[in-house]
């Protein structure tokens, strides 16, 4: 009787083992499909969203304007036009060669400096290229900030344009992609640094 007892607990054990290992594959099976489907939408949500920005600063860099007032009255309706084409309305400006932001969808920010920020620099010290940061406080709120550098047909930099788009574009992407409404994403760069929860704890 005893040994009837082990020999069910032991089949039980393995039957048990089995299950968990199962559930643990469909599981993992689910999170790899989940985390593809949520990638993939982020990277397209960037890339449209790059697509304009990188318009916007070709626009500006074609305008014929030579003044420096000009250019600022060229920018202005460059940015707004974008602005208003755009489903999402993310809000775009355009800072001059000194870091200050001359034109912008949103009026508040004309008149501010973006001089010593980390992208600003990296566009002014070389050539074009895609700055994204995901993690950006404006005013309280957290924004990704994609940006590239506006440059001349001489290759002289002329400034930057920024897009920012609200965070809360990663929580609907997370809900597309699980209907359920479980799965809980943290969102870390390349560089291991976490920029929060979505949806947020």
């Amino acid at each position: 009787m005893v040994a009837t007892r082990a020999g069910h607990s032991a089949v039980f054990l393995i039957d048990t083992w089995q299950s968990y290992r199962a559930v643990q594959a469909e599981a993992q099976a689910s999170l790899t499909g989940y985390s593809r489907s949520i990638a993939a939408a982020l990277r397209n949500e960037l890339s449209r969203a790059d697509l304009v920005l990188s318009d916007v600063a070709r626009r500006i860099a074609e305008d014929p304007a030579s003044s420096a007032a000009g250019r600022k009255t060229g920018a202005e309706a460059h940015v707004q036009r974008h602005y208003l084409a755009l489903p999402r309305r993310p809000d775009i400006y355009f800072a001059d060669r000194e870091g200050v932001i001359v034109a912008s969808t949103r009026g508040e920010l004309v008149g501010r400096t973006i001089a010593g920020s980390e992208a600003f620099r990296a566009h002014a010290d070389k050539a074009d290229s895609l700055h994204i940061d995901l993690n950006v406080d404006l005013d309280g709120k957290s924004l990704t900030a994609l940006s590239r550098g506006v440059r001349d047909a001489e290759n002289q930099f002329l400034g930057v344009t920024t897009t920012l788009i609200s965070s809360g574009i990663l929580d609907e992407i997370v809900q597309a992609a699980t209907p359920q409404g479980t799965l809980r994403v943290t969102l870390i760069d390349h560089a291991g640094n976490t920029h929060g929860q979505h949806p947020a704890p």
